[in-house]
Parts: structure tokens; sequence; C-alpha cells
């Protein structure tokens, strides 16, 4: 059978006191395979959006043709939520570290779970995701 390199289905994690997690296997082979240790997090409404730098890369290439004193439909306000709220990390011995503030705004203490989402993935507070998932 072969392995996808999307990053798909939904995996329980738990933060320790700093922040950290332990990197589900599946993600962190991935991560190794087709990208490198290199992230960027950002926080969404109540949950944190993990890129790996490639991904933002890309990403950030339709950010860039917005006009700069253009903002009739909103998009650079979008922007700029997500890009005054990222910061940038690495994976480090199979663990991430989210930032402090970041947990704080996604209402992360201990219990997580890691989502899947093709070519980044996502971290909900346990609470938070069952409320989404239903």
């Amino acid at each position: 059978m072969m392995e996808s390199d999307d990053f798909l289905g939904t995996t329980p994690v738990i933060l320790d006191d700093k922040g950290r997690f332990n990197v589900p296997s599946r993600i962190k082979s991935i991560l190794d395979r087709k990208y490198n240790s290199n992230l960027i997090i950002c926080v969404k409404e109540n949950y944190l959006i993990i890129s790996p730098q490639n991904e933002w890369i890309e990403s950030k290439k339709d950010w860039e043709k917005l006009n700069t004193f253009d903002d009739d439909d909103g998009k650079r306000k979008k922007m700029r939520k997500v890009l005054s709220r990222a910061s940038e990390c690495q994976m480090k011995s199979g663990k991430i570290l989210i930032p402090a503030n970041q947990r704080k705004d996604a209402g992360l203490v201990k219990e997580a779970v890691l989502v899947g989402m093709s070519n980044t993935f996502e971290i909900w507070s346990k609470e938070q995701w069952e409320k989404e998932s239903g």
C-alpha cells in the first residue's frame, strides 16, 4: 500500500507544561519526507493552523497580489488578522512548541486534537473539536 503525502485523519495529542506536543509518527514522516522541520503557526478563531513553510510560501503568493490601498472586499483585514498573530517554529526532536499567546487564543491547555487538512494541519482543544465535529 502506498502512503499518501497528505495530512489526513484526527489524532489526540497532549500538550506538556511548556506547550509542546509529540508529533504523531505519520505527520512527522510526511514532514521529514516532503517538507522539513520549519513550520508556521497561525491563529484562527478558536484553533491553530500549522503549515509547512513551503506551503506557507505558496499561500503567501496570493496575498502579495492584493492591492495595498484597496480593501473593499476585506481581504487585507483578514490577512492582517492572520499575519499579525502568526509565528515561525521548528519541529525539534519530534515535538512542536506552541507559543503561550497562541495556546491562549486557541483555548489550548492539555488535551488537544490534531486534524489533518491535506497540506496543513490544525490543532484544536479537545472540547472545541468535540463541538465542531458534533
